[in-house]
């Protein structure tokens, strides 16, 4: 992705995260950009493309999975690092977090909701990868199922991520996810290691 068309995607984030994605149309971001139609359609081939590039732009953001291994070697901390870093970048962009938790945008079109689709399956793969490999050296319990603990660890932070979102963004994310992750770790952590 190009730098220009990095600009476009956050313009176009922050149209959808203010004004809905009603609003969205070419007109409005070529206005919004400062150019013409036909200088946006330089960068885009159409309006879908641009919400394509938006999945791509919040992957972009996200957190590299062979540096969280470099960088960790405890199993929590890796999931601990893997939120943080998530309620971090959007504390810095907090549009993208309204817009990429917002389904409706995404799920009537094919594409778009396998793109969506495709980017849950990846970090849940990622996340219950090491999931197991704390089941396995002891960190993490091990009588519940590395299935449900990523959906009690990504659906708490989902859900804390909504409330910050519908409440205009009125609290630190940051420390109420540390928070959070402190009691998901009391949670999933193998007591009897």
């Amino acid at each position: 992705m190009t730098e220009r068309q990095k600009e476009i995607t956050d313009a176009v984030v922050k149209i959808i995260a203010h004004k809905g994605i009603q609003r969205l149309t070419v007109k409005n971001i070529a206005k919004n950009m400062n150019f013409t139609e036909a200088a946006l359609y330089r960068h885009f081939s159409s309006k879908k493309d641009i919400l394509l590039a938006i999945l791509a732009r919040f992957e972009e953001l996200s957190e590299n999975y062979e540096d969280l291994h470099k960088k960790f070697t405890n199993p929590l901390k890796k999931i601990e690092h893997f939120i943080q870093h998530r309620f971090k970048k959007f504390k810095q962009f907090p549009e993208l977090a309204k817009v990429m938790f917002s389904e409706e945008i995404f799920q009537h079109d094919p594409d778009l909701s396998k793109g969506v689709l495709q980017i849950m399956q990846k970090h849940k793969l990622q996340l219950e990868t090491i999931i197991k490999q704390g089941q396995k050296t002891g960190d993490i319990r091990n009588d519940i199922d590395a299935q449900t603990i990523f959906r009690i660890v990504i659906g708490s932070s989902r859900l804390l991520i909504t409330q910050w979102s519908l409440n205009n963004f009125s609290f630190d994310i940051e420390v109420e996810g540390l928070s959070l992750w402190q009691n998901l770790k009391q949670i999933i952590t193998n007591t009897n290691s």
